[in-house]
């Protein structure tokens, strides 16, 4: 165990990703198939599934700020977050991320009752995807 410790410290360091071959956590929820996955496989999901949703449940003053291109603002904290999470089309995946993880987490119960399977989870929200140097929409 100590040994891959080494490897994913020494390829952080050489790299600047953690072992970048590794396959994204799969978790079997309620929701169906959750998948938590870096900015990297986020954005290959997004262009290998052109008809993906991009959603992004921060507040809109956050979206504001800048967001990921084509992405869809359904604020978690409105009233309403549940009503328009239903109403998302359940036979496409979902890229689902907050600002850092949290909120996106607690949402996972709500994309259940809409009926939503296919759940690709951005592990460490829109900061990751923005560290990542990957593209943001103002």
């Amino acid at each position: 165990m100590k040994c891959l410790a080494v490897v994913a410290a020494v390829s952080l360091f050489i790299t600047g990703t953690a072992l970048p071959q590794e396959k994204p956590a799969t978790v079997e929820n309620k929701a169906g198939v959750v998948e938590n996955v870096t900015p990297d496989q986020a954005e290959r999901v997004m262009k290998e599934n052109k008809d993906a949703v991009i959603l992004d449940i921060r507040t809109s003053d956050e979206f504001k700020e800048g967001h990921i291109a084509g992405a869809k603002n359904v604020d978690f904290l409105a009233d309403d977050f549940a009503e328009k999470v239903a109403k998302l089309d359940p036979s496409k995946p979902i890229v689902l991320h907050c600002a850092s993880g949290g909120r996106s987490t607690r949402a996972l119960e709500k994309l259940k009752d809409a009926k939503l399977t296919k759940i690709y989870h951005l592990d460490g929200g829109f900061a990751a995807w923005k560290e990542a140097g990957k593209p943001v929409q103002k």
